[in-house]
């Protein structure tokens, strides 16, 4: 018995000296659980044991007060793929949230989590700017109020941003999201959007995934998507598309781009239930020649057509130039050498009569058969390796060389 007791002071003595923590709230294994009905804000970490870097505050409702978790630092060290957050959980109610709400020793948060919130009242700028290392927001279920273009300020490391909040406004201000440079996942669905501002999505280079479903749009800005370079994956289906020629420039983009996506008219009705591409053609939106983004033109059949006949022509121009240029180049070539053997004989296997040989020959006294002898004897003679004296020298007019004239055949 006494055994037992002496265990239970022992449980009861760690509970108390290593799992402490402030009124309202609980910890266990580093995460904190707080009731915003009892707790006693600002939340601090020497009034937990072990610091907490995992943050959950439910039943909130009213003003959620500035600098609410002020004196959290978080816990340095942490390793592997643990999710480092703050949330939020309203259940529904109306709720206000500061702009200095999420104070600067906030930097250590990765995620942040605010669920079944009402916020009426919207998001001021700047609210998230001390969350710099924030990776991924989620607004999901409730209402959210009027937006300010600079309520994302700041959260320039965010990768994922999920709202399925429904917006009060229908739609969201220009430059919004386009604060969030690195993001590469965006899912805005189930928030009863109507509308898209002109450049919603201006910047976002790394953006990946865009889910737009589930919502009320009709129509989307011209041009809404041409900076999503990464862009793989397009979701837009369950939207009540008015399908018109203002929206055949997105049947255009996804027949450039390779990304598909579903979109289905609702309106006008005789279109009802058709897809946006077989619209476009049956109303004749897409002229010969329709420019689409980063400058690319892409044509209709009978305009490919033309453009294929015409670079055939072109194209045998180019062969038959090709091969005139080659003709003359040869040609030339061919003239060349031909000049350069004329001027510079190549051969000396026989040698032309220099004039004066010949009239030396013409005069002579011989038969013509004893001079047509001495002629070929002259003429194939093989080279004579004796010397000779300056009087038996001769030059040769044509090669300009000396060479020997025997002096018995003369």
């Amino acid at each position: 018995m006494k055994l037992l007791l002496a265990a239970f002071l022992i449980l009861l003595i760690q509970k108390t000296v290593f799992s402490a923590s402030p009124v309202g709230c609980t910890i266990n294994n580093n995460k904190a659980v707080c009731s915003y009905q009892t707790w006693s804000p600002p939340l601090r970490d020497s009034s937990f044991n072990p610091n907490p870097y995992q943050v959950e505050v439910y039943n909130i409702s009213g003003q959620l007060i500035s600098g609410a978790f002020s004196g959290l630092g978080g816990l340095t060290g942490i390793s592997g793929n643990i999710d480092v957050y703050i949330l939020l959980d309203c259940g529904l109610s109306d709720v206000q949230i500061q702009n200095d709400t999420f104070t600067a020793n906030l930097d250590w948060v990765k995620s942040l989590y605010i669920r079944t919130c009402n916020v009426r009242s919207g998001i001021l700028a700047n609210t998230f700017s001390h969350l710099t290392k924030l990776e991924k927001l989620e607004i999901t279920d409730g209402i959210l109020g009027s937006m300010n273009g600079n309520s994302f300020t700041g959260l320039t490391a965010v990768k994922t941003l999920k709202i399925t909040a429904d917006f009060l406004d229908q739609t969201f201000p220009s430059g919004l999201l386009t604060k969030l440079t690195a993001v590469e996942t965006i899912q805005i669905t189930s928030a009863d959007l109507t509308t898209l501002p002109s450049g919603a999505f201006n910047g976002l280079s790394k953006l990946k995934t865009l889910d737009l479903s589930k919502n009320s749009l009709m129509t989307i800005p011209s041009g809404s998507f041409d900076s999503l370079i990464a862009l793989t994956s397009l979701n837009l289906d369950n939207n009540p598309w008015y399908c018109t020629c203002d929206l055949s420039w997105l049947s255009t983009w996804m027949l450039y781009t390779g990304i598909s996506a579903t979109v289905t008219c609702n309106t006008p009705a005789t279109y009802n239930g058709l897809s946006l591409g077989r619209v476009v053609m049956a109303l004749g939106c897409i002229s010969n020649t329709t420019t689409v983004s980063l400058g690319v033109t892409v044509t209709s059949a009978s305009a490919t057509d033309s453009s294929t006949s015409n670079n055939s022509l072109l194209y045998a121009a180019l062969v038959v130039a090709g091969v005139a240029m080659l003709a003359s180049f040869v040609t030339g070539i061919v003239a060349c050498c031909m000049c350069y053997k004329i001027k510079y004989p190549m051969h000396s296997s026989y040698k032309t009569k220099p004039a004066d040989t010949v009239k030396k020959l013409d005069n002579t006294t011989s038969t013509n058969s004893s001079r047509n002898n001495m002629y070929q004897d002259y003429m194939f003679r093989k080279p004579s390796p004796r010397s000779v004296s300056s009087s038996e020298s001769r030059v040769s007019p044509i090669l300009d060389v000396n060479y020997d004239v025997p002096k018995s055949r003369f």
